[in-house]
């Protein structure tokens, strides 16, 4: 008899016998439960380089009466500020396929995309239903 796929797309293939992706395969006899897992961004590099951005501009700020210098600063300054600000735009969260076996937590596939996650989390969570 030839094997049901709940899922099947982008290189991803979930049936009640077997979970596959990027060449792994997980055999889903084992796996007791999913869950999707979303790990944010560590937003530190980005707000330390507006922080520096602003210390620049307010130093640029308060040369500006000196001359091109104090201009140069404060522009200087601003552009750091919008460097840190589409730095921190431009971070997203991972998100992940947690498999639980007996006594084990394994982290699989994992993307930026959160509905691709949420899809495959639902068509495994379908594959252990339909195992019965």
């Amino acid at each position: 008899m030839a094997e049901q796929m709940l899922f099947n797309k982008d290189g991803v293939s979930v049936s009640k016998e077997r979970f596959v992706w990027e060449g792994q395969t997980v055999a889903m006899q084992g796996v007791t439960s999913i869950q999707n897992l979303e790990e944010k961004p560590k937003k530190t590099g980005p707000i330390v380089v507006m922080v520096i951005g602003a210390i620049v501009a307010l130093i640029g700020l308060g040369t500006i009466s000196s001359g091109v210098g104090g201009v140069v600063t404060l522009l200087i300054g601003a552009g750091l500020i919008a460097l840190g600000i589409l730095w921190l735009k431009s971070l997203k969260s991972e998100h992940w396929v947690v498999l639980r076996t007996a006594g084990v937590e394994q982290r699989s596939l994992h993307s930026k995309d959160a509905g691709r996650v949420n899809e495959i989390v639902e068509a495994l969570n379908n594959a252990i239903v339909a195992r019965g």
